[in-house]
């Protein structure tokens, strides 16, 4: 049997009975439906593409979304080895560098759902990623939710819908290539057969700011259930081609994903929407720390006063085994120090009271919050504020402010702006001439590794106290449309008092800085406090 042949099978054997939704199905119990795998007739109707690259593809998996829709997208990718594919879930959307990626997905399922899944939050985050270059293939709830005739939808397709009455049902329809459909589909010269079900039927929007969509196929045949408008979906387009901004959108009306013959479609438009570029990544070219950024100098000196101490590391998602190894590395000249590695369930579960200092890491804090959990972020609130020290770098100093839903909110400070990431680069720093005695006296600038840590300013809490800066940036690195003027005298490194706890935050890596290797160590000691000594206020 013919390797194609057999493919078709196992894709109708996976669909032969499926629960698709297309918008909210207001209660109503899904109806069994039979796609038939010789819906085409045994052929493979859409090649593979020609030309395929390395990819990262983000697939939304969360509400709106349903798991046998992510499915159907990621069974029909696992042909391509080069595909490297990540659920996000709607927080991961909200909160994650998505520029990461080549190309989002937002899968069959419900486009309004999808929509309140990921907030307004998401909502900018996926424009935003698409307006720089980054591609999205929208797929039934998906092209929903690229429409721009929709208060909740993205905005960044120029169509909107014929109709409120959006529950056409659920058929194999006949689709045909219009005169543009070949060059992203390949030659196919007779109708064929799709699964369609609730999907939208599009029409030409009014907006000027983007351009006009190209449909790349059309609907020959038509399902007008439950009082839907009827001739209005033959000759409507069923997939759409367009641009926003730098970023390329692929919208499909029908589920060509698990339609038997049809399986290279999607797959097809992930490839387009990825564009020509070599990777939709910010650059990561080695950044090398020059061992004489310092002049070969110890600028922070050990500290005076040490003692045993327990400390406890996150070393789950979020926060990379690099980033653990740096603090310990750091940690090793003190041999009255143990440091333990804590994984999520452990941060949520264990008696934290056994540590003195828990340390979060470099890495980032929205994954740091996920990785933890509602128990975790509890845990840790409770355990500060009863006294012990919490020592954040870079992203557990952004999981320490009070300005993100996800946060621990132990630090009256939020950051500057929600554009962080701002690059690498060695910056100047210089003390701010408080509380000396947590780092001692350095006179004059000092270099250190920054990358892409907040940009701190006071919130506005009352229950908790202001921070004290310990030391502010003197120069600032501002890529990717980050704001300029900014970081230059922003605090770099902070402290204050939560509860009965110390809380130390560090915006830069000074762990991963020649001269500084004493920094993150002094501030696991001060965050640790004298025992002996009264709680601080």
């Amino acid at each position: 049997m013919p390797p194609f042949i057999k493919l078709l099978l196992l894709s109708a054997l996976v669909s032969f009975s499926i629960f698709a939704h297309a918008q909210d199905q207001q209660g109503s119990k899904p109806k069994e439906f039979f796609i038939p795998p010789d819906a085409n007739g045994m052929k493979m109707i859409i090649a593979a593409p020609e030309k395929t690259r390395p990819l990262k593809i983000g697939i939304y998996l969360g509400p709106g979304s349903p798991q046998h829709g992510v499915d159907n997208v990621t069974n029909v990718l696992k042909p391509y080895p080069q595909v490297t594919v990540t659920v996000l879930s709607e927080k991961d959307v909200g909160i994650a560098n998505l520029s990461a990626f080549d190309v989002l997905v937002f899968p069959g399922g419900s486009g309004s759902g999808q929509s309140k899944g990921i907030g307004e939050a998401g909502l900018k985050n996926v424009r935003e990623f698409v307006s720089k270059g980054g591609g999205y293939v929208g797929i039934c709830g998906g092209a929903y939710l690229a429409c721009s005739n929709f208060s909740w939808g993205l905005g960044i397709l120029n169509a909107g819908t014929v109709s409120s009455k959006w529950r056409r049902g659920h058929a194999m329809l006949d689709l045909e290539l219009t005169k543009d459909g070949p060059v992203l589909l390949g030659e196919v010269k007779d109708t064929f057969k799709v699964r369609y079900h609730n999907g939208p039927i599009l029409k030409p929007a009014a907006r000027t700011d983007i351009p006009a969509y190209t449909a790349l196929t059309v609907f020959k045949t038509e399902i007008a259930e439950n009082e839907s408008p009827v001739g209005v979906q033959v000759g409507s387009p069923a997939h759409v081609i367009s641009t926003f901004g730098k970023g390329r959108v692929f919208i499909s009306s029908p589920h060509p994903e698990n339609t038997p013959g049809l399986e290279n479609f999607i797959p097809r438009g992930i490839f387009w929407a990825a564009g020509e570029k070599t990777a939709n990544t910010v650059p990561k070219t080695p950044f090398v720390v020059p061992p004489d950024v310092n002049g070969m100098k110890t600028i922070i000196a050990p500290p005076e006063q040490t003692r045993p101490l327990k400390v406890g590391i996150y070393s789950g998602p979020g926060a990379p085994k690099s980033s653990v190894d740096a603090v310990i590395q750091v940690l090793k000249p003190f041999t009255e120090v143990t440091a333990v590695r804590l994984t999520g369930a452990e941060v949520g579960t264990l008696n934290l009271s056994a540590y003195d200092v828990l340390v979060f890491p470099g890495g980032t804090g929205g994954g740091q919050s996920k990785g933890i959990g509602e128990a975790g972020l509890k845990n840790v609130r409770e355990y500060v504020r009863n006294g012990g020290g919490y020592v954040g770098i870079c992203a557990g100093a952004y999981l320490a402010c009070s300005n993100f839903s996800w946060g621990l909110g132990i630090l009256n400070a939020g950051t500057v702006s929600s554009k962080w990431q701002r690059g690498q680069a060695i910056l100047d720093l210089e003390m701010a001439g408080a509380e000396p005695a947590i780092l001692g006296d350095v006179k004059g600038t000092f270099k250190v590794r920054y990358n892409n840590g907040p940009i701190l300013k006071p919130w506005t809490r009352t229950d908790i106290p202001a921070y004290t800066t310990l030391a502010v940036f003197r120069t600032e690195v501002a890529k990717y449309g980050s704001p300029e003027g900014v970081q230059v005298n922003s605090p770099s490194h902070a402290i204050a008092p939560f509860g009965k706890g110390r809380v130390f935050v560090s915006s830069p890596h000074p762990e991963g800085t020649p001269g500084l290797e004493n920094f993150i160590p002094r501030g696991i000691f001060w965050a640790a406090g004298d025992k002996t000594e009264k709680p601080l206020p």
